[in-house]
């Protein structure tokens, strides 16, 4: 059985960027709450604005726990994909400057 996996690095690179902007604007989010209840220019809508925002505080920080998680996952497995690739050419490269003599080969043995 064999698997033939196919992953775009570039895309993975993004992705973890992508992530890295999320988790800065929900950290950010109280902050930007804040500026706009004050921007509403209306004392009842500014204390609605300020209530939704620390209402969410403590599931925003439940989510930016786990963007990170997942943006810090993908990371690695973009750095681990890279290095393995890396390694792998390395090898052929090194195979193919210095090839095993021909009576180092052997046929398959029956098990």
């Amino acid at each position: 059985m064999s698997y033939d996996i196919q992953l775009d690095m570039d895309d993975l690179h993004a992705l973890a960027s992508d992530l890295a902007t999320v988790i800065d604007e929900f950290e950010s989010a109280n902050g930007n709450a804040d500026a706009a209840a004050e921007a509403t220019g209306s004392r009842e809508l500014k204390d609605k604005v300020s209530g939704f925002a620390s209402s969410w505080e403590i599931r925003r920080g439940k989510m930016i726990d786990d963007i990170k998680s997942l943006q810090q996952t993908i990371q690695m497995i973009a750095e681990n994909f890279e290095a393995a690739d890396a390694d792998m050419a390395k090898a052929l490269e090194e195979s193919a400057e210095d090839p095993p003599a021909p009576s180092d080969y052997r046929s398959p043995q029956a098990v």
